[in-house]
């Protein structure tokens, strides 16, 4: 056959579905931690009161969630990728 055949990239199977929803999944856990990572640094960065200013009028999240996201990125148990590779 010389066209191209339409290949289906949509999951059709259980373990087709598992795969997607675990690669997802850890790529969720990843993004938790950059976005600690994210908010450290510019906590570190700002001028004082830029960062709480930040939190109110900028981002999708408050202050008690960016310093829950902060808590976990320097967390020493939860932060090390061995313990990541686990999930």
């Amino acid at each position: 056959m010389t066209k191209l055949q339409f290949i289906n990239t949509e999951p059709q199977t259980r373990k087709e579905f598992a795969a997607r929803i675990c690669a997802t999944y850890l790529r969720a856990i990843d993004a938790i931690f950059e976005v600690g990572e994210e908010l450290l640094a510019a906590k570190a960065a700002l001028a004082h009161g830029e960062f709480l200013k930040m939190c109110k009028r900028d981002l999708p999240f408050r202050e008690r969630q960016a310093q829950r996201f902060m808590q976990i990125a320097q967390h020493p148990i939860l932060a090390d990728p061995k313990w990541r590779a686990t999930l």
